[in-house]
């Protein structure tokens, strides 16, 4: 179907057909806005629906930087913070995690499905300022398949993500134009972020997770084969500083000391460990790191904040709202620090 003109036309459509709606635009012009008018409308029709919270600015129904859904079956279920499905991304913007951002969404929306939504709600990702965002949208549509995409703009930045879609007979489409709309800034994104990890953590308690319990992802770290003692000694001399982890994977080798290292010192270290590249990272790298954490079926458990990594006891301590970590068998790193 082409594109309907009445944008309420379309909002009658979906809450008498039901289905999959993908809501997009800028940060500000009312998606969130939009999405629960959709739930609580099919509510009122007696359809179960789902929200997707991809906003990943935020965190609605699960931790900020994440993609959460939760089936709304009471009122309250949109803020309770405990999502029925969640993947993390670990970041506020999809820039350089749109795989990760995008299987996000493909996860829950099935989930939700398996749980029997009648109509579930995506709110996505507002961010539309970064580069190469017109293309990663137009994919995230494509699949996650949604039957109605409804497009809110300020101007005309909308329009250009769903062109593709306009003349498919299987999406319908709607745009308007956003009324009553904020403004966000980076900064702003950011402000929120911090205001609500403070809410998310609130009476965390710090867990100590034994390297050999998970798996790492989303990092280096645990994912290559380690320097041996005898090379992190050489390094050491050469860097005048302690070498306190090194891990080589292909051709690069990462290792976690003090200090810089100089052209000439790196090439001294790949040719002793026979790399092209050597990446130097200070040992505090790893501190207030956010990440997920995930069970044995890489299924959201928690996230939490990194407040160290001990090489010598080989383990990893966490801040986390998780009351234990017994079924945490996977670490999945983020991109933020905190605070």
């Amino acid at each position: 179907m082409s594109l309907l003109g009445d944008y309420d036309e379309a909002v009658r459509l979906i809450l008498s057909t039901g289905g999959t709606v993908s809501v997009q635009g800028a940060r500000g012009v009312g998606k969130t806005r939009l999405c629960r008018r959709l739930v609580e409308a099919a509510e009122e029709r007696g359809i179960t629906p789902a929200f997707v919270d991809a906003e990943l600015a935020r965190g609605i129904v699960g931790p900020p930087g994440a993609v959460s859904m939760v089936v709304v079956r009471q009122p309250e279920d949109m803020d309770r913070q405990r999502p029925d499905h969640c993947l993390f991304v670990g970041d506020v913007i999809p820039a350089g995690h749109v795989a990760g951002y995008i299987f996000g969404i493909i996860s829950v929306v099935a989930e939700a499905k398996r749980q029997g939504a009648g109509l579930i709600v995506i709110d996505s990702c507002g961010w539309m300022d970064y580069p190469g965002v017109v293309l990663a949208k137009q994919n995230e549509i494509e699949m996650t398949a949604p039957d109605y995409v409804i497009a809110l703009q300020r101007s005309h930045e909308a329009e250009f993500i769903i062109t593709p879609f306009i003349k498919r007979t299987d999406i319908i489409c709607a745009v308007r134009q956003a009324d009553g709309a904020s403004s966000y800034v980076p900064s702003i994104a950011r402000a929120n972020f911090r205001a609500d990890m403070q809410r998310f953590l609130e009476g965390s308690q710090i867990h100590t997770i034994p390297f050999s319990q998970v798996t790492f992802t989303n990092t280096w770290l645990g994912c290559g084969r380690e320097l041996k003692w005898q090379y992190k000694k050489a390094i050491s001399q050469i860097l005048s500083s302690p070498v306190y982890h090194g891990e080589q994977l292909g051709k690069t080798a990462y290792l976690l000391a003090g200090g810089t290292c100089s052209e000439q010192q790196e090439k001294e270290i790949a040719s002793i460990l026979k790399v092209s590249r050597v990446r130097l990272q200070d040992p505090g790298f790893f501190e207030n790191l956010y990440a997920g954490l995930e069970d044995s079926e890489c299924r959201f458990v928690s996230a939490g904040i990194i407040k160290n990594i001990d090489f010598d006891k080989r383990q990893i301590i966490i801040d986390t709202p998780a009351l234990t970590a017994s079924p945490v068998r996977g670490v999945r790193f983020g991109f933020l620090q905190y605070p």
